[in-house]
């Protein structure tokens, strides 16, 4: 099986780490504040945030994210029968792709292929043949599983509440979750129905 995994909000936690860094910045934003993908609940104008999260980025703060707890060990199970692939849309400098591999290397991930700058996923993910999604972008799960037939695991944050789980839906608050619900179903049932 082909699985296709997003990096930020789904394997590193980038909005642990992004907190702290905007309010030292004079913002007081909080987790549950973020209430639709692109971070409209922390109040911030446009150029605003574009403005805070390039700073982030350049001063190597992705190099230091945490990833979710047991992500690392699930991810390397899954590999073991199937090929990895993350899919990120980070593009923001220079060095996002080495440094985001440089990430996923030095935080132990196993993976086949490592694909960044992707303002939308789903050429790549025909590209690749992948047959399982897990990402926190509902546009994304949106998409792919209620136009294109995809399987998804949609992992929980407070942005993605509008996606309800159906046939190929499951949402998943952990990565333990996702190792539990993988292990019940049988590869077949995940497949790419369209």
């Amino acid at each position: 099986m082909n699985i296709g995994i997003d990096i930020d909000g789904t394997v590193a936690n980038l909005y642990e780490s992004l907190i702290p860094y905007v309010r030292e910045r004079k913002k007081n934003p909080k987790l549950k504040d973020i209430t639709t993908y692109n971070m409209k609940g922390w109040n911030l104008e446009g150029n605003k945030l574009t403005e805070i999260l390039k700073g982030f980025e350049h001063t190597g703060e992705y190099l230091t994210l945490k990833p979710y707890k047991n992500s690392i060990k699930v991810v390397n199970e899954l590999y073991e029968n199937n090929k990895i692939y993350f899919l990120t849309a980070r593009d923001q400098y220079q060095g996002v792709s080495w440094d985001t591999l440089y990430w996923l290397f030095s935080n132990g991930f196993k993976l086949d292929g490592m694909f960044t700058k992707l303002r939308t996923k789903h050429n790549k993910i025909k590209e690749l043949e992948i047959d399982l999604l897990i990402e926190d972008n509902p546009n994304e799960i949106d998409f792919e599983a209620n136009y294109c037939g995809l399987n998804c695991i949609i992992y929980d944050q407070p942005w993605n509440q509008e996606i309800k789980e159906n046939d190929l839906i499951k949402r998943c608050k952990s990565w333990k979750e996702i190792r539990k619900y993988l292990g019940k179903k049988n590869e077949k049932e995940i497949s790419r129905t369209s």
